[in-house]
């Protein structure tokens, strides 16, 4: 999961340095930085991107049977079926995809940091809507989902993933 997400997001991120560049915008750059260093003011005041419980953590995983490490690049977050999914920040929508183990998913934008939403029953926005923070993103999975009834939640700063509990509101 996690090389797979981090080989997604490192291609959106040379996407985008590439889009740029040929545009050469500078104010494309300006807004760019200006998003990034926002978000990053706002470390441990995002809010929960859905109502829940953490059920797993971020970082290596060890199987209690075989020992196995694993690494979770995220959260997840059992919640009720269907709960509302809500963006943390503002941002764009940049991808929209499956993965086998967090089933539909998205990835938001927000300068030279990303979030990933996964898990979804029902997915409300398309690639390229830009988004607020709190607005509805789409529901979070059902049982019929590959993490059951709740949100894969993960940050990613210049395509590395990042623990998001220090950078969520404290409850």
């Amino acid at each position: 999961l996690v090389s797979q997400l981090e080989a997604r997001i490192q291609a959106l991120i040379a996407e985008e340095a590439a889009r740029r560049n040929r545009t050469g915008s500078a104010a494309d750059a300006a807004a760019f930085a200006r998003l990034s260093g926002s978000f990053r003011q706002n470390r441990g005041r995002l809010p929960w991107p859905v109502a829940g419980t953490v059920v797993e953590t971020f970082g290596e995983k060890i199987h209690p049977v075989y020992g196995t490490r694993t690494p979770n690049p995220g959260l997840v977050i059992a919640t009720d079926p269907m709960a509302e999914v809500r963006a943390v920040f503002d941002g764009t929508v940049v991808s929209i995809d499956v993965m086998p183990d967090i089933g539909r998913y998205m990835i938001v934008e927000h300068g030279e940091y990303h979030t990933v939403y996964g898990n979804f029953a029902i997915i409300n926005v398309g690639e390229g809507t830009s988004v607020k923070a709190g607005q509805v993103l789409g529901r979070a999975g059902t049982d019929a989902e590959p993490k059951g009834a709740g949100l894969f939640f993960g940050l990613f700063h210049d395509g590395k993933p990042v623990d998001p509990m220090p950078w969520l509101l404290r409850r």
